[in-house]
């Protein structure tokens, strides 16, 4: 399969021509790039630009490997995914992420990427008008990440030794 292909600029045009067809195995083929090249910004750039339609099916299989979510490196992608969920402003695509978050939120080592998503649908909602409070007030599961998210912060602007740069 050309996802799999070991040359980055097939893999890039690949990407590129999957945005073009309306079928979930393009999500899949997505997602085979999107681990492989996460952090790569013009691969990164290259799935996000076929990912409209496949943002929601792209951001739920990757939310299920918590090796993926523990590298900094992905940071940046699953937050652009986020937003380009939150912009769609679809409620019924949101909520089923939730619980995936709830879940990763208890462990510390997928905490930072929770809150890169979280920040990434909030920051995509309120391009569409709309904020994530507003979906959450609809939403069923008891979201116990987003305390977890707020003691990690506070604990980070508190601690001295950490530089200026560093606790904001």
């Amino acid at each position: 399969e050309l996802a799999d292909d070991s040359d980055l600029r097939v893999r890039f045009q690949v990407a590129f021509t999957l945005g073009e067809f309306d079928d979930p195995r393009c999500a899949s083929a997505l997602e085979k790039i999107a681990r492989r090249d996460a952090a790569d910004p013009i691969l990164t750039t290259a799935v996000l630009s076929s990912s409209a339609d496949l943002a929601p099916a792209l951001l739920q299989k990757l939310v299920q490997d918590e090796q993926f979510l523990s590298s900094s490196a992905h940071h940046s992608l699953l937050r652009q995914l986020a937003v380009v969920l939150g912009v769609r402003n679809k409620s019924d695509q949101i909520t089923p992420l939730l619980t995936p978050l709830n879940n990763l939120g208890r462990q510390e080592l997928t905490l930072p990427a929770v809150e890169q998503i979280v920040i990434g649908l909030n920051e995509g909602l309120h391009r569409a008008g709309n904020s994530l409070h507003n979906v959450l007030q609809t939403a069923s599961p008891t979201l116990e990440f987003l305390g977890r998210i707020q003691e990690r912060n506070r604990k980070i602007l508190a601690d001295d030794s950490k530089s200026p740069t560093d606790r904001l």
